[in-house]
């Protein structure tokens, strides 16, 4: 099937490829569903949230530092946001925090967010610390993603490993069994 089809089959691969990538750039409601479902792999998923709220974070209380507005500095560093869905929730807890509501209360209203999160927007808010606050959580998100990174390597290193071998040892059955039907004919 493969040696008849593979030319169909590269160019339909690709053509899913290309098609896929023009969506996700040009519709915001595809990138956000994508990005939404990329958020509930389960390793995955919290890897690519703390990496997002890191550099939310860090962009922010580097703006928050240099005397910028709360408001406008939630605005500036939800730009450095890559995923559309927490991009979107951030955008909209901020345009919220404008009408007078709190961030924190805003971001509670998303089950996606970490509650650890919202809890410590929440005692910034409430402490007048959120330059602080913002600067230790990117660091505590910052360090919580290189050991979950460090760890997962570490576990996907033995898989590899076995995953070659297997592939090796298919390659040399193959290689062996016409020299063996030969012999013992």
């Amino acid at each position: 099937f493969l040696g008849e089809n593979i030319t169909i089959i590269l160019v339909l691969t690709l053509a899913i490829i290309v098609a896929f990538q023009v969506a996700y750039k040009k519709s915001e409601i595809f990138m956000q569903k994508v990005d939404y479902l990329l958020l509930k792999i389960p390793v995955f998923g919290r890897i690519i949230q703390t990496a997002e709220l890191s550099r939310f974070l860090s962009v922010s209380s580097m703006l928050l530092r240099s005397g910028l507005p709360f408001v406008q500095a939630l605005k500036y560093g939800n730009d450095v946001v890559t995923n559309g869905h927490i991009k979107s929730i951030i955008n909209e807890a901020t345009s919220k925090v404008v009408e007078g509501q709190r961030f924190s209360v805003m971001l509670s209203r998303f089950e996606e967010l970490d509650r650890g999160f919202v809890q410590a927007v929440y005692l910034a808010e409430e402490s007048g610390e959120v330059k602080t606050a913002f600067e230790n959580l990117s660091t505590l998100y910052a360090e919580e993603n290189k050991d979950k990174i460090t760890l997962l390597t570490s576990i996907l290193e033995p898989v590899l490993i076995l995953a070659v071998g297997g592939i090796i040892g298919v390659v040399v059955v193959a290689m062996l069994l016409p020299i063996f039907s030969i012999s013992i004919s």
